[in-house]
């Protein structure tokens, strides 16, 4: 199971999985923990795909507790790896913000403007907080080696 994200008035859908470990074979807590990352982004503005080994099992785990806490949330949630950061927004509606840059970014993107990422919103009303905590789910198939 994915994460998945909808807004439907802004014709956008993104789906973030994890398809293996970078390191299958590393017996090191940190080497063997990096997961690479799948995105399929649909959006107004373009599609676009990306694999990249961007978030770790501990920050996956970090992932699935913000969300499990996502109401009462204040905090933005960064990883090591800028490429993917989320935060709970208040306007244009109560909803998330995650936000793709570098490696993540859309391909229309060039230069600086890849590291300053793309923002894309997804309201709560479409995006329920069970759905939003499929990170418990890669979190089984990829659970946290070595410590």
């Amino acid at each position: 199971m994915a994460l998945r994200l909808i807004n439907s008035a802004r014709l956008t859908t993104v789906q973030i999985d994890a398809m293996s470990y970078q390191f299958p074979q590393s017996l090191d807590e940190w080497d063997g923990n990096w997961l690479c990352i799948t995105g399929s982004i649909e959006a107004a503005e373009g599609a676009w795909k990306f694999r990249d080994p961007c978030l770790t099992t501990f920050e996956l785990e970090e992932l699935a507790n913000w969300f499990t806490n996502l109401e009462s949330e204040k905090r933005p949630c960064f990883f090591t790896e800028p490429c993917i950061h989320f935060r709970v927004v208040s306007s244009p509606a109560p909803g998330l913000e995650l936000v793709l840059s570098h490696e993540c970014a859309p391909p229309w993107q060039t230069g600086e403007d890849r590291l300053d990422g793309w923002a894309l919103f997804f309201p709560f009303s479409e995006n329920s907080p069970t759905e939003m905590k499929a990170t418990k789910a890669i979190m089984e198939r990829f659970p946290v080696r070595n410590r």
